[in-house]
């Protein structure tokens, strides 16, 4: 009985845990730069928006409350205890799912069809690893050849640039972490976002729409 009362005294230790320490309300925000070239910056430490980070180490602690749970039953322990344990468990699961849900709500879009149509191109050249055919649907329509030749070159020899590239793609189109849109989205879209791996750092893309239609980055 002690040995079932201490292991649910963990669980709910580790439910409070779940729901004060990794409070997923943690970001920030800072003014638009001059420039409207991809850029990075800290961002400061004022409170803000929940993130899919936070939700996915609620999970995390979701998964060591369920294997908390199962070491209490191996322990034949009381069905009250056991009771307990379940109910801890369910309490987490529900947070992480709410958290979870609220992530999916802030995510921000583009209202543009044909700009996200785009997104979701480059996003699949990129989770493909599709490095030359990504680049040309990527760049400027007059980026010069030698230009494109060498920063083709660049993310082949340069792993961690091209992932990094395909990170934040991937998170432009999928609107996670994405704080805002600037611009008309129908000439130009600059999108504000907090790096998908990298702590305290905001970044900002820009696509502009050429005469013809064709989403690109700016050069």
């Amino acid at each position: 009985n002690k040995v079932a009362g201490h292991l649910v005294h963990r669980v709910v230790c580790i439910a409070l845990l779940c729901s004060i320490h990794l409070s997923p309300c943690l970001g920030g925000h800072r003014e638009p730069g001059k420039s409207l070239r991809a850029r990075s910056q800290q961002r400061d430490s004022t409170p803000s928006r929940c993130s899919v980070r936070a939700a996915q180490r609620l999970a995390a602690v979701a998964t060591a409350t369920e294997a908390a749970a199962a070491a209490v039953q191996n322990t034949g322990a009381p069905s009250a205890a056991v009771a307990a344990v379940v109910a801890a468990v369910n309490k987490t699961a529900t947070g992480v799912q709410k958290r979870k849900q609220v992530a999916e709500r802030m995510a921000v879009m583009t209202t543009n069809s044909a700009l996200q149509s785009k997104l979701d191109q480059l996003k699949s050249l990129a989770e493909g690893n599709f490095i030359e055919n990504f680049i040309k649907e990527f760049v400027p329509k007059d980026l010069e050849a030698e230009d494109l030749e060498a920063f083709t070159k660049r993310q082949k020899d340069f792993p961690e640039e091209w992932d990094n590239l395909k990170d934040e793609i991937c998170a432009i189109a999928a609107g996670t972490g994405v704080t805002r849109i600037e611009g008309d989205q129908t000439t130009s879209a600059i999108f504000y976002f907090r790096h998908p791996k990298v702590e305290q750092m905001d970044r900002e893309v820009v696509f502009v729409c050429s005469s013809d239609g064709e989403w690109r980055a700016e050069g």
